[in-house]
């Protein structure tokens, strides 16, 4: 395939001091000290939900050790600020990736198509090919993802060619070179496993599933409610780690399995291994609907790749909620960013 012309990347504005002129749109002054490439059209597409944003540090030397945002649904590039900020005042260049949301309007909500992890993916590929342009250190680059972001986070993280052909399809990037993200960190992620919050939920869960991955309402949500437990009790009986290659689960079950990160997750003996992963668990959720026993989802997670043989390091802020890093001034946003710090430094 021929690589397509080179999406032209805006001049950076320096946020260290007030902008002279008020581009289209305004620059952000809460993040002092970097200067920020806005409205970067990854996916070729003109939506303003597929954008990104590139924040590179004044006070640090490049190539810059980067961290990929990939936010949770229902939330906005400015709410991460905060943690950008600290990101950028400990030297990381940071880069928010806007993906495709689903919007909550009832527990059987129509099907909207939010397609994150084909935008993370997408996202990504634009990066591959111009993140040298932007001083980023594309072999020193952690991919972040918070609650529903890191499901996407943990399946972009461990993505192998075979994800990359079904995740890229409507990308106008070519495939870049796999095994290269040397690390993925969630916060409270949601990760669809089935012990956890992909059976608790099971209907309607699977409605808010097949959002979350741009899965055809009648491939899922449509189905017979007893048809989604006997997926999701087949892959309860399985390993993770014996998902992929055929055999083993029924036609349905793996249709199921291959929008699961754990399906794409490897260990050292697979033949592309999965990167460390940072898992923080926090402690204090208040989701709706409720879920309680899926409240302990990152820990649940963390048990999963240890069995796998995946490096993992897993910690919780015990009086913290899954949506404390989105409000300004919360300590657990230092605390955070802090975590992914020290978990990059021992890559």
């Amino acid at each position: 395939a021929v690589p397509p012309t080179a999406t032209p990347t805006p001049a950076p504005t320096d946020t260290s001091e007030p902008p002279t002129a008020t581009p289209s749109p305004a620059p952000t002054e809460s993040v002092s000290g970097a200067q920020v490439y806005h409205d970067i059209d990854y996916a070729e597409s003109g939506s303003p939900k597929q954008m990104l944003t590139i924040y590179t540090p004044n006070d640090a030397d490049p190539p810059y050790t980067t961290v990929m945002i990939l936010p949770s649904v229902q939330t906005r590039d400015a709410q991460y600020e905060p943690l950008v900020q600290e990101l950028i005042d400990l030297g990381y260049a940071v880069v928010f990736a806007g993906i495709r949301q689903v919007r909550f309007t009832s527990e059987l909500a129509p099907y909207t198509g939010t397609p994150g992890t084909v935008d993370a993916f997408c996202a990504y590929a634009w990066l591959e090919q111009n993140g040298a342009d932007h001083d980023l250190d594309m072999d020193r680059l952690v991919v972040f993802g918070h609650f529903t972001g890191g499901g996407h986070a943990a399946t972009l993280g461990a993505a192998d060619e075979e994800a990359y052909a079904q995740f890229m399809t409507e990308c106008p990037h070519p495939i870049p070179e796999t095994g290269k993200i040397a690390g993925v960190a969630t916060f409270g992620g949601r990760f669809f496993i089935p012990e956890s919050s992909l059976s608790h939920q099971a209907w309607p869960y699977n409605t808010y599933f097949a959002m979350y991955y741009g899965i055809p309402k009648e491939d899922l949500s449509a189905k017979p409610k007893k048809d989604w437990w006997n997926r999701v009790d087949a892959l309860k009986a399985v390993p993770p780690q014996e998902w992929r290659g055929g055999g083993v689960l029924d036609e349905d079950a793996a249709e199921l399995a291959q929008y699961l990160p754990l399906y794409w997750v490897q260990g050292p003996e697979g033949a592309q291994p999965s990167p460390p992963f940072l898992l923080v668990h926090a402690g204090k959720e208040t989701l709706l609907p409720p879920a309680p026993d899926s409240f302990d989802e990152s820990e649940i997670m963390a048990k999963k790749l240890e069995a796998m043989g995946v490096s993992v390091t897993s910690t919780t802020f015990s009086s913290t909620a899954y949506d404390d890093i989105i409000e300004v001034g919360n300590p657990a946003i230092g605390r955070l960013a802090d975590a992914i710090d020290a978990f990059v430094k021992e890559l």
